[in-house]
């Protein structure tokens, strides 16, 4: 049982650290949107000011709706998806997906691993414990090699 929850564990651990490689190119998409756009905004209010010489109540309006702006847009590109929560069977999900040879292998052991682990006696389970044992090893070790950078595109969709 000890091998087989050690096992399960490096499942957990790799599809963990493809969540987390995900969620690090999301934040840093997010973050350079942001960037791009509020300094953007910040340079064309200054251009406008510059070329057009506004008085000050405009000038002021729209630095507040620029600044305002900057705060709805730095909440939706970088905050919400720092605080998103992954699941695990989500992401075991798109792995195999991504993987294409995989097969429902990970999240079968993921699910099937831990149920064999909580079962009080193997002969209740309505399933070889053999066969999860053997998958929940053949994962394992599939996974261990698993690069989350060559299992996504991270060029910028067009």
């Amino acid at each position: 049982m000890n091998e087989l929850r050690d096992m399960r564990e490096q499942i957990v651990a790799a599809v963990r650290r493809f969540g987390a490689f995900r969620k690090r190119w999301a934040l840093l998409a997010g973050g350079a949107r942001f960037v791009l756009a509020f300094v953007g905004a910040l340079l064309a209010w200054f251009v406008i000011d510059w070329a057009v010489k506004l008085p000050m109540w405009p000038l002021a309006l729209t630095f507040v709706a620029i600044v305002l702006a900057g705060a709805v847009l730095l909440v939706r590109w970088v905050a919400l998806p720092l605080l998103e929560r992954r699941a695990l069977e989500r992401e075991a999900l798109l792995v195999e997906k991504l993987h294409g040879k995989l097969d429902n292998q990970v999240i079968g052991a993921l699910q099937l691993g831990a149920e064999l682990e909580s079962a009080p006696a193997a002969e209740r389970l309505g399933h070889s414990a053999n066969l999860v044992r053997e998958l929940v090893q053949r994962t394992a070790k599939a996974v261990s090699a698993l690069d989350p950078a060559a299992l996504l595109d991270l060029r910028p969709a067009r």
